[in-house]
């Protein structure tokens, strides 16, 4: 194919739906609305906090990654060290697969579509319906079917379809007036912690482990160089970011409103139940339930597959890749039966810890795409987040540990020094210096000898 320096419309619109649909999955759905619930009356700056690393981040990452030049997210974060990019991207890895994201897809079908039908305790059910939902997600797995992707370009359609009348039927028929609900005391700053919520997406850690599908389809349309990669990839996810905003904005406004028509709920699972009953009843709630479960199954089977294939990468010597799809399938079976609240709570540390270095990572080859950097600016920057980063590690762990005599020691070293450490931003300042004297004195050494 010919060279070209720009995407057609038809063609700007198709990686923005791509981008849609890699960005965009059932678990998405949870957080807005008990972000909602819990902000109240301020539910409207927590939902801008959450958009900025829910849909902002992840095209940026996306952007710099085409600029990087780079095609695995090993090779992306070995700027800053061999040793740092195998343990990053190990760790990235893990937590988008089987440790928290993989489970989670399982347990936000069962929250949705089987709790609602159990009276009393739900471990023994979530047991049974965990084992038939990985037993049929390494089914598929193991055996890639065209079956399921024709069920997936019709149920699809029809899971965005149910949500947008979800979300129109509350906003001209709301369950209550979002003003009058108190605002919990976590949302007292509402924007930094709608911020710090979008972590939960996962959506930025997906982008740099699997956004490479994003820049090899662009490059595919004909659009070779790197920098027009990435100025295309700006431009087409124009539509992913609008549809995404007014779905999260929409989810935010609903979990807002719905302490009108029902108590407080444990998660945004629970919310889009009690909601779709309320607004359509029980066909509602079934239909939602089916489709979404749907949506979970495709999502958990193209990450095992996903992640299954890129270890077979990292360890040529290492076992085959159903080895690992087996493997995958296990861990997330386990995890999966903590429940859903319990999945969020472990998965928060391993995030507040990884998206600092993320961030930094996304902001260094942004920045190196302007002026040069050498290695040791990665390596520098890098090491001014992750110190900040180990606080918020730590602050974020269950009680049991972030509650104890040598945790309260250790997490009162950073107050008074850290701007923004209590909402768990510290590591802005010291990532903010080490750009600054990255940008002024850690320049690569051709572009020094120019000035």
């Amino acid at each position: 194919m010919q060279e070209k320096k720009f995407l057609s419309f038809h063609e700007l619109i198709a990686v923005g739906s791509l981008l849609f649909g890699m960005l965009f999955g059932a678990g998405n759905l949870i957080f807005p609305p008990i972000l909602g619930q819990n902000a109240g009356a301020s539910y409207v700056p927590a939902a801008l906090g959450f958009l900025v690393t829910a849909v902002g981040l992840p095209v940026l990452a996306i952007i710099s990654f085409a600029l990087s030049r780079k095609t695995t997210l090993r090779g992306y974060a070995e700027r800053a060290g061999k040793g740092f990019g195998l343990a990053f991207s190990l760790l990235l890895l893990l937590s988008i697969g089987p440790f928290f994201a993989i489970p989670r897809n399982t347990t936000v079908a069962f929250t949705i579509g089987i709790a609602p039908l159990i009276q009393g305790e739900q471990s023994l059910y979530l047991f049974f319906y965990s084992l038939a939902f990985f037993l049929f997600v390494l089914f598929f797995s193991l055996r890639p079917s065209k079956i399921l992707d024709v069920v997936g370009k019709v149920m699809a359609p029809l899971f965005i379809l149910l949500i947008a009348l979800l979300i129109l039927k509350n906003l001209f028929m709301p369950m209550g007036n979002p003003a009058q609900f108190p605002v919990q005391e976590a949302y007292a700053i509402p924007f930094e912690k709608g911020v710090l919520d979008g972590y939960q997406t996962m959506d930025v850690l997906a982008c740099l482990a699997f956004g490479i599908t994003i820049i090899t389809n662009i490059q595919l349309l004909g659009v070779k160089d790197s920098r027009r990669s990435a100025a295309e990839t700006a431009k087409s996810s124009v539509f992913s970011l609008v549809v995404m905003s007014l779905i999260y904005f929409g989810l935010s406004y609903l979990g807002a409103s719905c302490q009108g028509s029902m108590e407080a709920q444990q998660n945004g699972g629970e919310i889009l139940v009690r909601a779709s009953l309320h607004h359509f009843g029980t066909f509602g709630q079934i239909l939602l339930a089916l489709t979404i479960t749907i949506a979970c199954l495709k999502t958990a089977i193209g990450l095992v597959v996903s992640l299954s294939q890129t270890f077979v990468k990292f360890f040529p010597n290492g076992p085959r890749d159903k080895t690992w799809s087996y493997l995958f399938v296990i861990i997330g079976f386990i995890f999966a039966n903590f429940g859903l609240n319990t999945i969020i709570q472990l998965s928060l540390p391993v995030l507040m810890f990884l998206y600092p270095l993320s961030i930094t990572l996304i902001a260094l080859w942004l920045l190196d795409a302007i002026l040069p950097l050498s290695d040791k600016a990665f390596v520098i920057t890098i090491i001014l987040a992750i110190i900040p980063a180990l606080f918020d590690f730590l602050a974020a762990c269950p009680a049991v540990i972030s509650q104890s005599t040598w945790a309260k020691s250790l997490l009162s070293l950073p107050e008074g020094i850290l701007p923004l450490y209590a909402l768990g931003l510290g590591w802005l300042l010291p990532v903010g210096l080490g750009l600054v004297v990255s940008a002024v004195f850690l320049r690569a050494p051709k572009v020094l000898k120019s000035v």
